[in-house]
């Protein structure tokens, strides 16, 4: 299974997505046996307890959209309305988050630009095709390659519990704009299934917190030495 748990920190993360950054992106996701992210405090906490600065640490408002930004240099918060994506370049020493319990979160990375997007692409943002917004915004304001990109689709609730099928949507969307096949990594775990480890707005009928995907890229980062 590519989705590995660490133990010690209750992260989650994807070891093909390691072996294709090294370590210049620092990616995970939390579970909820770390607690409810949509909790500004323990977002805070977090973040310092592992040297991420919180205050570049970028987020959308997540209306279910397909709207998807550039995020380097100050960002107005205003801009942020209505936004379910991000993208940012090794240029900049930021982070991007997406909250969820249910939608998935997806990585978009190209390896040899080190860029990353980071969408929020539930049943709704998938109809949209947000992540095809992800990847042209990429090759049209980074000059990012479709053959170098891949896509790393983050757990979610899957066809066994939810009459849409989420992931093989994406996958189909992001084939058909031009990323290879063995470039999209598929995520194997359903959120509502494994609801012991994973918050699912379904499986709890809509009382239920939020789990943090991010992506941090720091400025030198292929010198650096951090690891979950």
């Amino acid at each position: 299974m590519p989705w590995v748990k660490n133990q010690q920190s209750c992260f989650w993360y994807n070891t093909h997505l390691n072996t294709l950054t090294g370590e210049w992106l620092i990616h995970f996701m939390t579970d909820r046996n770390y607690g409810d992210f949509s909790v500004k405090e323990r977002r805070k906490k977090l973040y310092a307890k592992i040297g991420l600065d919180y205050s570049k640490i970028i987020s959308g408002s997540q209306v279910h959209g397909s709207k998807v930004m550039f995020v380097n240099g100050k960002v107005d918060k205003d801009d942020l309305e209505n936004t379910d994506g991000l993208v940012v370049t090794a240029d900049e020493s930021a982070g991007i988050v997406v909250y969820t319990a249910d939608c998935a979160p997806v990585w978009i990375v190209d390896t040899v630009k080190r860029v990353v997007g980071l969408v929020h692409s539930g049943k709704e943002g998938t109809k949209k095709g947000i992540v095809v917004t992800g990847i042209d915004l990429m090759t049209e304001k980074c000059g990012c390659k479709k053959q170098n990109m891949a896509v790393i689709i983050g757990p979610h609730i899957q066809s066994c519990c939810y009459p849409y099928d989420i992931e093989t949507n994406i996958v189909q969307q992001a084939e058909t704009n031009g990323i290879t096949k063995n470039n999209i990594y598929r995520s194997g775990l359903c959120t509502s299934c494994n609801n012991a480890s994973f918050y699912s707005y379904r499986k709890e009928k809509g009382v239920t917190g939020r789990m943090a995907s991010v992506a941090y890229i720091k400025q030198g980062a292929k010198y650096g030495t951090w690891k979950i």
